[in-house]
């Protein structure tokens, strides 16, 4: 079901990128539950794809921008 889907790709991501493993180590369950980081993680994603793979402006001023690309990855600390 969704439930197996999602714990799936929480999974992979964690394993794939480090940086995002610390952040959900320090925020989870100490300030976030598990299921709000991942909202928030998703939710910060899908803007990114939004605005740079259909162009699409995001909902707020969102991450700084360097000639129309990310400074850097969403970050969920500061979502």
């Amino acid at each position: 079901g969704d439930d197996t889907s999602f714990a799936e790709w929480a999974g992979a991501l964690l394993e794939w990128n480090p940086q995002l493993r610390q952040v959900r180590y320090r925020l989870v369950p100490a300030r976030l539950k598990e299921e709000v980081f991942w909202s928030r993680y998703f939710a910060g994603l899908r803007q990114v794809v939004q605005r740079e793979v259909f162009g699409e402006p995001s909902a707020g001023s969102g991450p700084a921008r360097q000639g129309g690309r990310e400074a850097h990855p969403p970050d969920p600390d500061g979502i």
